[in-house]
């Protein structure tokens, strides 16, 4: 089994005109589609946003929700699908608070966080199930990032899932690679690794670039992680730009994977 994932945060620009916003959506999309992705998981996507992306990706299968109140105010996550790689058997959203199934913000957040959740499988190997998760965790609150990170972890655990069962977390995580929360995400259960180390070691490759003319803030904050017996064959940060014209301050993340488990 091998497939494309990419994330990608749009950037929410809130005083964004209608016909900016509809061209720089149709920007967005056709650079995801020269990537040519099996799944495709973004962040920041506001719902006046999301009908641009669906018309211009066409996916076979997509859910978003908006953060705010689950329905129709607020940015999400949605996860799309593309081709024939995947079927949906489970999907799922929950809020990045003390109260998961209803919207809601906790632990000092700066507003509403959320996670989308798919489960796959694979059409050529229906006997595999990857579990696919898009987050946007907090960019203030240092206890929002790490109790989001055990809900998490929780939240896991509530699935109805098999012990060899994949898992792939990704998006904008708002912390760098040498913070306490990354390395405790790595050394905790299910065993997640960081796809920049394909080959052991990382790449730095930043992230996140900003607007500032000094790049301020520039970095990692974006990343896919993995359970171990998926092995990423390609990893790259590619530019959000066309012609030369940013898209939005943060780059896309493209990862290749393939199953070391052999099927049946």
């Amino acid at each position: 089994m091998k497939f494309r994932l990419l994330s990608f945060n749009v950037q929410n620009r809130r005083t964004e005109r209608t016909a900016h916003l509809r061209s720089r959506m149709a920007e967005i999309a056709d650079l995801i589609l020269a990537q040519k992705p099996d799944a495709v998981c973004l962040q920041e996507v506001l719902p006046e946003a999301y009908p641009y992306l669906l018309e211009r990706i066409a996916p076979k299968d997509a859910v978003f929700y908006p953060r705010e109140d689950g329905t129709h105010t607020g940015e999400g996550v949605p996860i799309m699908l593309l081709g024939d790689c995947f079927s949906v058997f489970h999907s799922d959203r929950f809020w990045l608070s003390p109260t998961p199934d209803e919207p809601s913000i906790g632990w000092k957040a700066r507003c509403h966080r959320l996670a989308g959740v798919l489960g796959l499988h694979p059409n050529q190997d229906p006997e595999t199930r990857v579990w696919l998760i898009n987050l946007h965790l907090d960019h203030k609150s240092r206890e929002s990032r790490a109790r989001s990170l055990e809900l998490l972890e929780q939240r896991l655990e509530t699935y109805d899932r098999n012990p060899d069962d994949h898992i792939l977390l990704c998006g904008d995580f708002n912390m760098r690679p040498r913070n306490p929360l990354f390395q405790e995400l790595l050394s905790g259960p299910p065993g997640f690794k960081d796809a920049s180390r394909k080959e052991g070691k990382p790449d730095r490759s930043q992230t996140f670039h900003g607007w500032s003319p000094l790049r301020l803030g520039r970095g990692r904050l974006d990343y896919c992680f993995h359970t171990p017996e998926l092995h990423c064959q390609e990893y790259h940060v590619i530019p959000a730009a066309i012609d030369g014209r940013r898209l939005s301050d943060h780059n896309l993340i493209l990862t290749e994977f393939e199953s070391t488990r052999s099927a049946g």
